[in-house]
């Protein structure tokens, strides 16, 4: 009888490997476990808010819900090569191995290799924006001040030409 409840105990929890995963109102993992068991459909189980579908290989916990290996839910996905390894304690981020969202103590840190898209209708920053940061000192406020500034001389009408501005920008 103990030895039965002990086995029971131990088979709570397990490891597994996805090998197929799909999206819907949950997403839902193919799982090789230990032993070369399949699992067709067990529940990725995430923290409100998350989304996530693991690629093949990811590794997760899987726990058997009142101990019945009919009904098994995982945990995690986690992926050799998805780490972000220069996180300090108490950061966190998310990424797929090419796009970051990192929170750092001090700043968002994101990557991507092409753009980011902000759906959104308005776009409100309530600091200064620096774009092109590696090269440029000056925010778009700074810029925005030299511009409202400079003036042209010998301004003609018609076809003409003006003179140089009194500032650069």
């Amino acid at each position: 009888m103990i030895a039965r409840v002990a086995a029971a105990v131990r088979n709570l929890v397990t490891r597994g490997k996805v090998t197929k995963s799909i999206v819907g109102a949950r997403t839902l993992l193919q799982i090789t476990g230990l032993q070369g068991e399949v699992k067709a459909t067990v529940e990725l189980l995430l923290p409100p808010g998350y989304s996530a579908r693991p690629k093949p290989g990811a590794d997760v916990t899987l726990f058997q819900v009142l101990g019945s290996r009919d009904h098994v839910v995982a945990l995690g996905g986690d992926s050799t090569g998805q780490v972000i390894a220069d996180l300090a304690e108490g950061e966190f981020g998310l990424t797929d191995g090419t796009r970051m969202v990192i929170f750092r103590h001090d700043h968002l840190h994101m990557t991507s290799p092409t753009y980011v898209l902000i759906d959104t209708p308005t776009l409100r920053v309530t600091g200064d924006i620096l774009d092109n940061c590696n090269s440029q000192t000056r925010t778009i406020a700074g810029m925005r001040t030299v511009y409202d500034a400079h003036r042209h001389g010998g301004v003609q009408t018609g076809s003409g030409t003006s003179g140089a501005p009194n500032s650069t920008m």
